[in-house]
């Protein structure tokens, strides 16, 4: 899948660039293989990372900073796969076991994919996210670098998201590119 890399690639700096950036809510996407293992997925590219390892930096990061970080686990998938319940299952399992071994992170949702479901929220606190995804969608995808085109409508997002929900304490803004 290297190839289609640029296409699912959404960030490209490290974990402690973009909480030095104002990062505070991080989204991350697995789906889990036949041997019940997490993969860190976008699209249908698949990544070597180790889910795990994020939640271990990002937990030292908040624990350093005594800030709060929070992190929502997304089950990544371009069609429902067969095993769809057998996935979910794992998802919860997989987060409810870093809850007990990086308690420094606040875990908001983890959710499906493809249908937006929330399989469980762990937050008490309400927070308010403006889904404002720049990526190319449909035939532009062909024609522009999605990271181009990310970063050239960021700035518009960025300048009307604090309009939308200036009376919202807890909000959190979804950008690909930061």
């Amino acid at each position: 899948m290297y190839l289609i890399n640029w296409a699912a690639k959404c960030q490209s700096k490290n974990l402690y660039e973009q909480y030095h950036s104002g990062v505070r809510y991080f989204d991350i996407r697995v789906r889990f293989d036949k041997k019940g293992k997490p993969v860190i997925a976008h699209g249908l590219v698949e990544y070597k990372g180790v889910a795990e390892n994020y939640i271990c930096i990002l937990n030292e990061i908040a624990k350093h900073y005594k800030n709060t970080i929070y992190v929502r686990f997304v089950l990544e998938f371009n069609r429902q796969p067969k095993d769809y319940h057998r996935q979910e299952v794992l998802l919860s399992e997989f987060v409810q076991n870093l809850m007990k071994e990086y308690p420094y992170v606040i875990y908001d949702y983890i959710m499906c994919k493809w249908n937006e479901k929330v399989l469980v929220g762990y937050n008490l606190h309400i927070i308010y996210i403006f889904h404002r995804y720049s990526s190319t969608l449909g035939w532009k995808r062909f024609l522009w670098i999605p990271y181009w085109y990310a970063k050239l409508h960021n700035k518009d997002i960025m300048s009307t998201w604090e309009i939308e929900l200036e009376d919202k304490i807890n909000r959190v803004l979804m950008l690909d590119f930061v």
